[in-house]
């Protein structure tokens, strides 16, 4: 396999995107989490660019940061799934118009794309500081609150995930509850807790206001007769993490629910200056859904990036009009 990798983009034509998506199947490096961060950073740092590293989570600044200046931070989840078959992958790379390998779909594209716009846009004198960043795996609350506090002050976020070029906005984040139920018998005690599931999976709530819930049973301890488990929800408008506390204090249940954290509100109103810019006028906007990253920033923010066909195989094309539309949008652009 091709080890090599080439980031020297001065001249590149926008297929430079293309490019460096194929370079990372061929390496081979794109099948777990440290792997791929080692080589990334590996690759990053031979060509001369300063990349930080937190785990397996990359990012870089631009040059001639300026507190004075509104900062953007550019980011990409990497999720690695542990039970991937390597036998189900496609075989070939490249096949009429499309890269194929692991990921290509679902985030290889996205981060392709940014990090190509990324690397010219730090060509520029932009009005702005510019950040980027490739998060690999999913971000616990002590490691998202630890990559957060590296960073400088951040004004707006723009998170690249496979939306097809929607753009999705104004969103809340996550909020996490834990429920208990204390019975004298742990029998007794796994029955309620199960129907408390039940009850709030099927509970029906008005358009705007909480989304879906999603529940696991976490833990059983015999000594203590206590049936524990965490849930977490995404929501959106209208309920605050206290206002759903309080609901759930004042419904039938037999848990206890006692709030564990309040994610701070992220919305992005639709005349925000970055919403307007003539790159992005004519796309559709969808409804908000949550993000860990967005949901612990104090800015707002949005989500946009291509979308592959499958989850190992994307259009080339895709991939370039991803890059070429984060540079035009973003290209010195003021708010």
């Amino acid at each position: 396999m091709n080890q090599q990798i080439s980031f020297d983009f001065i001249g590149a034509e926008l297929s430079g995107s293309t490019r460096l998506l194929y370079e990372w199947i061929q390496s081979g490096s794109m099948l777990q989490a440290s792997t791929f961060a080692d080589f990334f950073a590996r690759s990053l740092t031979e060509q001369g660019y300063e990349a930080n590293r937190l785990g397996n989570h990359i990012w870089m600044m631009a040059p001639g940061f300026d507190t004075r200046k509104k900062t953007l931070l550019l980011v990409t989840h990497c999720l690695f799934d542990k039970s991937l078959n390597h036998n189900e992958l496609p075989k070939e790379t490249l096949h009429n118009r499309h890269i194929n390998g692991p990921y290509a779909g679902t985030w290889g594209g996205c981060l392709a794309s940014t990090l190509q716009a990324y690397l010219e846009l730090c060509r520029e004198q932009e009005p702005y500081n510019l950040i980027f960043a490739a998060l690999t795996g999913e971000l616990s609350a002590k490691e998202t609150d630890t990559f957060i506090n590296t960073l400088p002050q951040i004004d707006f976020c723009i998170v690249a995930q496979a939306t097809g070029m929607q753009l999705i906005k104004g969103e809340k984040g996550y909020a996490y509850l834990e429920g208990t139920c204390r019975n004298s018998h742990e029998q007794d005690a796994i029955m309620q807790c199960a129907e408390d599931i039940c009850q709030l999976q099927q509970t029906k709530f008005a358009k705007g206001l909480l989304g879906n819930c999603r529940l696991e049973m976490q833990q059983i301890n015999g000594n203590a007769h206590t049936a524990s488990y965490d849930f977490r929800w995404e929501y959106n408008e209208c309920y605050t993490a206290e206002e759903w506390q309080k609901e759930l204090a004042e419904g039938h249940y037999h848990s206890r629910f006692e709030l564990k954290e309040n994610w701070h509100t992220c919305i992005c109103p639709d005349n925000h200056p970055l919403l307007n810019a003539p790159a992005i006028k004519q796309i559709k906007q969808q409804e908000p859904i949550g993000h860990s990253i967005l949901g612990r920033l104090d800015c707002q923010g949005i989500k946009i990036g291509p979308r592959g066909t499958t989850p190992h195989s994307i259009e080339m094309e895709e991939v370039e009009k991803a890059a070429h539309l984060y540079k035009a949008w973003l290209h010195n652009i003021n708010w």
